[in-house]
């Protein structure tokens, strides 16, 4: 199951990474934007429209390619609420978050 999971993650972060590659310009014209997440706690894992990419971490400073037209963010960690967000995002645009997710109290 946990192979099943890691090879989605993994084809979400390869076809994401593709479709962010290439000459200058050409990121917006494939409608990706660049989302860079900064969280507490500092490694969750990550799920745009309900797709694991995998954990924060994975990431170069953090920050993620997104397909422009995604419209929701979840951000998971053990012994915290999910964190769930809204999208609207442009191509070819940078944004920054900075998310705190809430400790589930026993």
């Amino acid at each position: 199951m946990r192979a099943v999971i890691f090879l989605v993650g993994l084809f979400g972060v390869i076809s994401l990474f593709a479709a962010s590659c290439g000459g200058p310009g050409q990121g917006a014209e494939r409608g990706v934007a660049s989302l860079t997440i900064h969280s507490d706690p500092p490694n969750p894992k990550v799920f745009v429209d309900g797709v694991y990419l995998g954990e924060l971490q994975r990431w170069r400073e953090w920050t993620i390619p997104v397909p422009a037209d995604a419209k929701r963010l979840e951000l998971r960690a053990e012994g915290y609420y999910p964190h769930k967000r809204d999208l609207r995002l442009q191509d070819g645009s940078s944004y920054q978050l900075d998310v705190s997710l809430v400790w589930q109290y026993e």
